[in-house]
């Protein structure tokens, strides 16, 4: 597995109940541009619609050495087919139906058979109070860490 892009953020920010694994609709030229690490996916989320999942918000720059005559008008945030099973995107649908969560994305990679992949994680939106609290968690659980290492 070799990671591309990765948005950290979401640890922060929503609480994750579930994980998924998708794969991506893309042109050669973009996966190209993702060999070079050329790729933002802060704001991307993922949304059913038709039933089918596609994805918003990531952005992909053109490929440095692509001949713009051959590709056409091309924009970097376009919406992208995300490819998923029917019976899992059911599943899916069901789940944000219920909770109201929002499907994020989390990591973009190659697998070892170098097809990118992207690992979505559905999640709802934090309030500004229950991060307050999980960061005094996360120093509580430091503070212990580093009590049980003097220690021993």
């Amino acid at each position: 597995m070799k990671l591309i892009s990765q948005n950290k953020r979401i640890w922060f920010d929503y609480e994750i109940t579930d994980k998924i694994e998708v794969g991506i609709v893309l042109r050669g030229h973009e996966v190209k541009a993702l060999r070079e690490w050329k790729i933002n996916i802060k704001d991307a989320v993922a949304i059913i619609h038709n039933s089918q999942l596609r994805v918003y918000n990531i952005d992909i720059p053109l490929y440095s050495k692509t001949n713009y005559k051959n590709i056409g008008p091309y924009e970097p945030k376009w919406k992208r087919k995300l490819l998923i099973k029917k019976n899992e995107l059911s599943k899916l649908s069901s789940k944000i139906d219920k909770t109201g969560a929002r499907l994020l994305v989390q990591e973009i990679y190659f697998n070892n058979k170098q097809l990118v992949k992207i690992k979505l994680w559905l999640g709802k939106k934090r309030k500004k109070i229950e991060k307050r609290s999980v960061i005094k968690e996360r120093e509580m659980w430091k503070q212990m860490d580093k009590a049980m290492k003097q220690y021993n």
